[in-house]
């Protein structure tokens, strides 16, 4: 089980759990560009910090002097290591765009004395019940608004994005796990200032979405300690890849440093692969048209053998049985997040035993203590709230020399 985990580390396992074993578990240094909107990131930071700070102690911060501030830290050994994102725009307009984004918060929130102040750039670390892993960040401002609510800013240089974005909603949520782990009583707000378009989006999470959220948090803390007890990182190839700094290790871009390198056996055992490859694409192409028919042919003969009230149709070839019968379900994370999150509650308030069996949440475990009546009545009756009665369809084909020596028998379901 990993002993720290912050946002950004969830984020990078998100992304690539290749990277992540990069980065965080062999801790390889490579050499990596240091890019001006990284720097214009923590150096505005570091001004509206000192900003609010300043007004708690009743003092603005002049323009002019952080404009200066600002311009300090782009001086010396920094200058010359950082580079612009892209070939666009130049170093010198880099530097002009974060005195831009201060000059504009300024202007808005001077004398930044809205509320009352809490703190800055402070960092934080809790614990989520029945896991081990301690969760870090630090939170660019936590206030008291006029309104009595509490909020966690958080100041953003690059492009905004909505509270419906699961980059708002999972870097906010940390957040206000941590605050609400000090503060169980405070009425919370998150919000991102966007400090490029000076556009703010803020939310209200709601108490089941905190809890849905607190769970997710806690089973990628799972999820990250089996990669490290199978060493098993999959690469995840996606746009992220011309970005990562790991790229000419990963499994999954070697094949660059092959055709980049001189050894003809590798070069020709590559191409014999991409020989492979190219027919094995051909055949997974005709594979999903025949199975997407299937799939429709399951579906068009289980309708017709419920509008004729038959669990046999025979054909020339054979015969297909169709069977329908009610099975119990419970909420599943991929369809009723805020079921699942509630349902994972009410198990976690069990007897230890009781919990310790039933903690994955396993259906067949939580149904089979319920029909053989091995929960109390109190746990009956809570868990019961939470079963639903569906229909099993299954489909089976039986082919006329699976009837006489019972081989060749397929059986697949539908639900």
């Amino acid at each position: 089980m990993p002993t720290k985990l912050s946002h950004s580390s969830l984020e990078t396992f998100r992304n690539c759990p290749q990277k992540y074993k990069f980065e965080k578990v062999d801790k390889l240094k490579v050499p990596t560009p240091l890019y001006a909107h990284q720097i214009i990131g923590l150096v505005v930071h570091r001004q509206i910090k000192k900003a609010y700070e300043l007004a708690d102690k009743n003092v603005l911060y002049p323009l002019d002097e952080m404009l200066t501030a600002y311009d300090a830290e782009w001086e010396g050994s920094v200058r010359d290591k950082v580079v612009p994102a892209s070939d666009s725009a130049t170093l010198e307009d880099e530097i002009a765009r974060g005195r831009q984004l201060l000059e504009k918060f300024y202007h808005k929130y001077q004398p930044f004395t809205q509320g009352t102040h809490l703190f800055a750039e402070k960092s934080f670390a809790f614990f989520l019940p029945d896991c081990p892993t301690e969760f870090r960040g630090r939170i660019d401002r936590l206030w008291k608004r006029p309104d009595g609510i509490y909020e966690i800013s958080d100041f953003k240089t690059g492009k905004p994005y909505g509270p419906k974005d699961p980059a708002f909603r999972l870097q906010m949520g940390l957040y206000q796990l941590a605050v609400q782990d000090s503060f169980p009583n405070w009425e919370i707000e998150v919000a991102q200032y966007f400090l490029k378009c000076d556009e703010v989006v803020s939310l209200r999470f709601r108490p089941d979405e905190v809890d849905e959220l607190a769970e997710q948090f806690r089973s990628e803390a799972h999820a990250i300690a089996r990669a490290e007890r199978l060493d098993d990182w999959p690469t995840k190839p996606g746009p992220l890849c011309s970005y990562c700094e790991f790229d000419r290790l990963c499994p999954a871009m070697r094949h660059k440093l092959v055709i980049e390198s001189g050894d003809e056996r590798e070069k020709a055992t590559l191409a014999e692969a991409a020989r492979l490859a190219d027919e094995f694409l051909a055949v997974d192409t005709e594979l999903k048209t025949v199975k997407a028919r299937h799939e429709a042919l399951k579906e068009e003969i289980t309708l017709a053998a419920k509008d004729l009230s038959l669990s046999r149709v025979q054909g020339q070839g054979g015969y297909v049985s169709v069977t329908a019968r009610p099975s119990e379900k419970l909420p599943a994370v991929s369809k009723d997040p805020s079921g699942h999150a509630a349902l994972t509650a009410l198990v976690r308030s069990w007897d230890e035993t009781t919990r310790e069996l039933c903690l994955k949440l396993d259906d067949k475990a939580l149904l089979e203590r319920l029909k053989k009546n091995r929960l109390s009545e109190e746990q009956k009756s809570a868990l019961s709230k939470f079963v639903r009665v569906e229909e099993t369809v299954t489909v089976r084909a039986s082919h006329k020399k699976a009837e006489d020596t019972g081989d060749d028998a397929e059986e697949e379901s539908v639900e």
